[in-house]
């Protein structure tokens, strides 16, 4: 009667396993006490790391890996437990060829049993996707990626560049070199994103001019001399006098002062001479000339 009963407690057993679909090895039932529940085949993604969940009638992570050891190695410990008896099994079968496959079932690095699973292969998209943004300084480029939810794969050999985009050019003008007195500077259309400069667009911005100079006043305070001053005007280092007996300024004398104001002397008494002056900037040995004042005429008195 006991041997009938025995007989039958192990077919029941059997029952169990073979529904359950997992295998427990004596070592791994000497070595665990839990029994694994909930592992039905699986289907997996070739180089998909995934996330699922199985019931263990212990809070013990579990974790599925690849029955060849040399294929991907898994740590045990990588899993979280979840309240409840809800463990995560993490998948992690980069390597995996897209066809069927045995896994194991670890349990805190316990061998639990086996799980049939199938490997699907990738399914790769027909249009490629940009995975580096091009813009008006450098190229992108684009891929085709695998269309399966949470695969990142990109086909093998399918990577392309994109050309870079257009420059997208101001309206308004940048200076792009200031002008002095002595050169001319430039100024251009530059792009918005990167600041180049669109060469067709550069055009040259006049020199600096001093302007015109104007006599303020003559006095005649000496004998046979005149002080001639000038406006205040800025930009100037001074100023180049010229002074004639008539209009055309022939044979006229001409002088330089760093002042605002000049003396003139050795002049005829009852003569009428007329004046000029125009301002000039000297700079590093160069040379910039503003425009004449009107002319002056002069009675010299005595």
């Amino acid at each position: 009667m006991k041997r009938r009963n025995i007989t039958g407690i192990a077919a029941i057993m059997m029952a169990i396993v073979l529904l359950t679909g997992v295998l427990l090895p004596v070592s791994a039932q000497k070595e665990s006490s839990a029994a694994v529940t909930g592992i039905n085949p699986v289907e997996v993604h070739v180089g998909l790391t995934v996330t699922d969940r199985y019931t263990t009638q212990t809070k013990n992570p579990i974790v599925l890996a690849p029955q060849d050891p040399s294929v991907l190695a898994v740590s045990a410990g990588a899993a979280s437990i979840v309240t409840g008896g809800a463990c995560q099994i993490y998948y992690d079968y980069t390597g995996l060829k897209a066809g069927k496959t045995i896994l194991s079932v670890y349990s805190e690095g316990v061998l639990m049993g086996t799980v049939d699973a199938t490997v699907t292969d990738h399914v790769w998209n027909t249009e490629p996707t940009v995975d580096v943004e091009p813009t008006c300084t450098s190229e992108g480029s684009q891929s085709i990626h695998c269309s399966c939810e949470g695969c990142t794969a990109i086909k093998p050999g399918s990577e392309q560049k994109v050309p870079m985009i257009p420059h997208t050019w101001k309206q308004e003008y940048t200076v792009d070199d200031e002008p002095t007195y002595f050169t001319v500077g430039h100024e251009s259309h530059h792009c918005s994103v990167c600041d180049a400069i669109d060469e067709a667009s550069v055009r040259t911005i006049p020199k600096l001019k001093l302007g015109r100079a104007k006599i303020k006043k003559i006095k005649n305070n000496k004998a046979h001399t005149i002080v001639v001053t000038m406006k205040m005007m800025e930009g100037p280092s001074g100023f180049k006098f010229s002074y004639a007996t008539n209009l055309n300024f022939l044979g006229a004398k001409t002088l330089y002062t760093k002042n605002t104001h000049v003396k003139i002397q050795n002049l005829h008494v009852g003569r009428t001479y007329y004046f000029r002056a125009r301002p000039v900037l000297k700079e590093d040995g160069n040379k910039a000339y503003g425009k004449w004042s009107k002319k002056k005429a002069f009675r010299v008195k005595r």
